[in-house]
């Protein structure tokens, strides 16, 4: 794994006695320092979770596949050049360890509770919230397949990306 990450996992609390829940499996693979889990609806979590984005806003990002989300490499483009990810932007594999701490808030829980977590994070930290990044911004996700507005939504994405 790459140096000067940390994986702040939100779990929706229905997900959390979850036997088939994928993304608990990240816990047991990374070593503490990289990750940390917050659960939906425990008392202070939610609050944990805020302080730890706004420790360093600009270096925090949200994995969230919706129509504002930037690629990783806007995202990377839009960082501070003293932040050590300049490198990464220009193509390098190599990190500094002295790159700034890049934290990924990553939604755990069904389409409608992810929603429902981004949002409130979204009401909460205001113009403050993380960025919000998709992996494969061009490609359907099987978020936006659960939507009601699918198909209206995978047209739009497809229109845009053409141009």
């Amino acid at each position: 794994l790459m140096p000067n990450v940390k994986f702040l996992l939100l779990l929706h609390h229905k997900e959390y006695l979850n036997a088939g829940n994928s993304a608990k499996v990240l816990l047991s693979l990374l070593p503490k320092e990289q990750i940390e889990l917050f659960v939906y609806g425990r008392e202070g979590d939610f609050d944990r979770l805020v302080e730890e984005i706004l420790i360093d806003r600009e270096h925090t990002l949200t994995l969230w596949p919706g129509r504002e989300s930037q690629t990783i490499e806007e995202f990377l483009a839009e960082l501070p050049t003293d932040s050590g990810w300049a490198a990464r932007r220009n193509g390098d594999v190599e990190i500094s360890q002295e790159s700034s701490l890049l934290r990924i808030v990553v939604l755990d829980g069904t389409y409608t509770n992810a929603k429902n977590m981004h949002k409130t994070i979204r009401k909460r930290l205001k113009e403050n919230a993380p960025k919000n990044v998709a992996l494969h911004p061009n490609e359907a996700s099987k978020f936006h397949r659960a939507q009601k507005t699918y198909g209206a939504s995978i047209a739009e994405n497809l229109k845009n990306n053409k141009n």
